[in-house]
């Protein structure tokens, strides 16, 4: 089926993208919704901004990224997709005529 990848950061680098699939250990940084934290113990699928326990937000040291990062897991054991949103590449306009007979 599908194998879990694991993408740690160098401990001496800024912060990962954060990912539900991913096991962290004490200390480790990640970047989740505009914001980096440190991992407060070892964890596993908990995101940052709901398990305080398990994370520390680091003040000040996020920077907006250019583009949103969406990630999404729907089935229990598959690994998190990157996405990024839809931008239209053009824009149509239509003009209904009717006519006269």
């Amino acid at each position: 089926m599908f194998e879990k990848t694991e993408t740690k950061p160098d401990k001496e680098t800024k912060s990962s993208d954060w990912s539900n699939v991913t096991e962290y250990n004490k200390g480790d940084k990640v970047f989740h919704n505009y914001k980096n934290y440190q991992a407060l113990v070892d964890n596993e699928g908990s995101p940052p901004e709901y398990t305080p326990k398990d994370w520390e937000l680091i003040p000040g040291d996020a920077k907006p990224r250019k583009e949103p990062v969406i990630t999404t897991s729907t089935i229990p054991g598959t690994p998190a997709v990157e996405a990024k949103p839809a931008t239209p590449s053009k824009t149509v306009t239509t003009t209904t005529v009717e006519n006269e007979v």
